[in-house]
């Protein structure tokens, strides 16, 4: 898992006034294929830009980025360029630019930052950067052009911040930058013999090939204004660095592994949602001011999660008037207030060393990134798991477990059990609750190699919908036992025609989810389905299902209120509490528990995400409470069982006295 640390010191951003490109165009359709068309718009300062559509059988039609034709930025024009060349790694292609050869001139074309003067230029440098790095996926690559992508990053991050905020908010250029340094680092990784270290005045990078033990990765400025980064350095150099990360041995697998970390001196590359807004807004954001440093660190092919020891790191003391310091981690496929930008600073799971004082040198942070049962129907889809609720989480789980499988013992003991509908529904209510749990408890967080986070996030896909198919077919058993009047369906094609719906219904959504959203299963941090599918194939079932069980819930309540008025058997304080009853052992059958997943948004996720926690991984407990042991059938089926049992021993002790006598 790739994390990105930083700590934050209550400062504020100001905004910068920039000019913003606009074009009026008239609608314009694509008349024939393998055709081009261009539009024509004027923007400020009467400046003509061109458009170009185009359109064939085998590429996807689309709008051109716009030829600034008569840009007063040269810049622009250049980065533009060299956006639209294609990449080559050796010369055995034709119609192409080496590799080596775009990567210096675009270092060379913005070696100052002051010459990026609008989001188009980061824009730009953003899909030349992803171009290069696209090409040596299948090639080898070299020390010398990531020394040059480092270097333009490191001119970009000398520009503007409103250029970068419009870009991220635009083109999620920042976001796309991070995964081409994620993805140089995996490159390296494969081709690795000696440990790189790579030094810019803004940027820096590590990576190199550790034993398994207790990591200390390092940041600091040297005399040249560089970053170095180092790892397992000696004293004297922590002492002089402002920034260091400590991983626990806990984060290996095995005895050597291969680590890369990066450090970003300012967090402005990464702004959060509120500031991302300001900008777009044209808040007063007139110049900058450092709010903290950025160190990341991963180790390849390994998801760094649930560890027993915290990872700490802690952060030098620059400005200590800004304020408050609080501890942030980065996630990236969080959705933001913006459309079409991913990613945000979360506190949660992180925390800041209480004991330190004022005068001490450092900020300490604690992170934790851990998983509880909530974000199983996370609406917000923010993966935030406290460590208490993962603890609760767990236990819940596992005394449902043991419920579910007592309660399957039991009824498969007694043919007597089995026979009737309810028995037959609650048993694969329970089997398919299980499943869930199980699926949940031991996958959920095995999120590498990324192919088996998918099937666990299909399996978990799978059987929340079975579990509330089954719960819907209570509540129709529910209404039809209680209030229908008239019954003309056997028993037998009520379950037949249930395991129908109820099983094969969900696995029509789960593969259909599969096959046309596959990188919505499962991210780097935990194994459950995210995006769009999330809210269409998992939230919008569930939602209606509560929905009717709900109704359900109540007509059987209002039924029983009535048949009590009439027959007038059971009246006060008793009635209260005999309706209290049957409506929470209904409720434990219909999945109530599961409005407050619901309801977790917002203000208000916290309290609901306790209590979904705490109730939901608690339902097969309460299921085997209510409808096993509670139930006099099955107490009259295990007297009977005890009876037979004691009769069978004494027998055969009378069988073995004679043997022996004998």
């Amino acid at each position: 898992m790739h994390h990105l640390f930083m700590v934050t010191f209550g400062a504020v951003f100001l905004a910068e006034n920039s000019v913003l490109l606009t074009m009026n165009y008239k609608n314009m359709a694509a008349d024939d294929f393998n055709e081009s068309h261009t539009k024509y718009g004027k923007v400020q300062n009467e400046k003509v830009v061109q458009r170009i559509f185009s359109t064939s059988l085998k590429q996807k039609t689309a709008w051109e980025y716009p030829e600034l034709l008569e840009s007063l930025n040269p810049t622009t024009k250049m980065l533009q360029y060299f956006s639209k060349q294609t990449v080559c790694a050796d010369t055995s292609s034709i119609n192409c630019i080496l590799i080596g050869v775009v990567s210096k001139n675009l270092s060379e074309t913005i070696a100052n930052g002051s010459v990026i003067t609008n989001y188009h230029d980061v824009n730009f440098i953003t899909i030349i950067l992803e171009k290069i790095v696209s090409v040596y996926l299948n090639a080898i690559a070299t020390e010398q052009v990531f020394k040059d992508v480092l270097q333009t990053i490191d001119n970009l991050l000398d520009s503007k911040v409103t250029c970068i905020a419009e870009s991220q908010i635009k083109t999620s250029s920042s976001t796309r930058i991070i995964k081409v340094l994620t993805e140089f680092a995996l490159i390296f990784s494969k081709q690795l013999s000696n440990s790189i270290s790579i030094c810019k005045v803004n940027i820096g990078f590590h990576i190199e090939k550790v034993k398994k033990g207790n990591i200390k990765i390092s940041a600091q400025q040297l005399p040249d204004n560089s970053v170095k980064i180092g790892f397992n350095n000696d004293a004297d150099f922590i002492k002089k660095t402002y920034v260091f990360m400590t991983l626990p041995s806990d984060v290996f697998h095995d005895e050597n592994e291969v680590i890369y970390s990066y450090f970003f001196r300012y967090d402005f590359f990464l702004l959060d949602e509120n500031n991302l807004i300001q900008l777009a807004k044209k808040s007063r954001l007139n110049h900058r001011i450092l709010q903290s440093t950025i160190l990341s660190a991963s180790v390849v092919n390994r998801n760094v999660s649930n560890l027993n020891n915290p990872i700490i790191i802690k952060f030098k003391k620059t400005n200590i008037g800004l304020g408050t310091s609080s501890c942030k981690y980065w996630v990236e496929n969080v959705e933001t207030g913006i459309k079409n930008v991913y990613g945000k600073w979360l506190t949660n799971g992180c925390y800041r060393n209480k004991t330190e004082t004022n005068i001490e040198d450092f900020f300490t942070c604690y992170c934790d990134h851990l998983t509880n049962f909530a974000v199983l129907l996370d609406i917000n889809q923010s993966l935030d798991n406290p460590l208490a609720l993962k603890i609760i989480a767990y236990i819940g789980c596992g005394v449902s477990l043991l419920g579910l499988g007592l309660s399957l013992l039991t009824l498969a003991m007694f043919r007597n059990l089995r026979k009737k509908l309810p028995q037959k529904i609650l048993i694969c209510l329970c089997i398919s609750l299980m499943g869930l749990l199980l699926v949940f408890l031991i996958g959920a967080e095995k999120t590498s190699p990324r192919q088996h986070c998918q099937i666990i996030a299909a399996a978990l896909h799978y059987f929340i919908l079975t579990t509330f198919c089954w719960m819907l077919v209570e509540a129709f058993n529910f209404h039809r036992s209680l209030v229908a009047v008239f019954n003309k369906s056997s028993d037998e094609n009520i379950f037949r025609n249930a395991n129908v719906i109820a099983w094969g219904i969900p696995a029509l959504i789960v593969i259909t989810t599969g096959i046309l959203k596959p990188d919505q299963l499962g991210n780097h941090k935990i194994c459950v389905v995210r995006g769009n599918p999330f809210y269409f194939t998992v939230l919008l079932p569930v939602c209606l299902i509560l929905v009717v069980n709900f109704i359900v819930l109540v007509i059987i309540m209002l039924s029983l209120s009535t048949k009590n008025d009439i027959t007038n058997k059971v009246t006060g304080k008793k009635n209260t509490i005999s309706r209290a009853k049957i409506s929470f052992m209904c409720s434990t059958l219909l999945g109530s528990s599961w409005i407050f997943g619901v309801l977790a948004v917002k203000d208000f996720s916290t309290v609901f995400q306790w209590l979904f926690c705490v109730s939901t991984s608690l339902q097969g407990f309460f299921i085997f409470v209510f409808y096993i042991l509670r139930n006099k059938k099955v107490i009259v089926e295990l007297r009977c069982w005890l009876l037979r049992y004691r009769q069978y021993k004494v027998s055969s002790n009378a069988v073995e006295s004679k043997m022996n006598k004998k």
